[in-house]
């Protein structure tokens, strides 16, 4: 199954970016990388794009992995950084579907 994510980072920093995308790689190894753009309607953020081919069991571990209280369901989820607890904390923001 092809698993796609979409990531919010703050602060607006290159190193946010290369540092989060190593720990999502510590979780799930295939993961490739869009390069990372101004998020455009939040302030001091940088969005991005994953994705990885996966079994069903691999993406609902990572997407615990991920984060503590996900919303959603049947393969679309995503948190806000703000109330929950993220797999690093300069994630503000994500999407995951699978």
């Amino acid at each position: 199954m092809k698993l796609h994510l979409y990531i919010v980072v703050t602060p607006a920093l290159e190193q946010t970016v290369h540092q989060v995308e190593a720990r999502l790689r510590q979780a799930l190894p295939d993961l490739s990388f869009s390069p990372a753009a101004e998020q455009q309607s939040l302030e001091n953020c940088l969005e991005f794009h994953g994705t990885a081919d996966c079994t069903g069991q691999e993406a609902e571990t990572f997407l615990h992995w991920l984060n503590n209280d996900p919303d959603g369901e049947d393969g679309e989820y995503w948190a806000y950084g703000f109330n929950t607890r993220m797999a690093d904390p300069a994630i503000y923001y994500f999407r995951l579907e699978f």
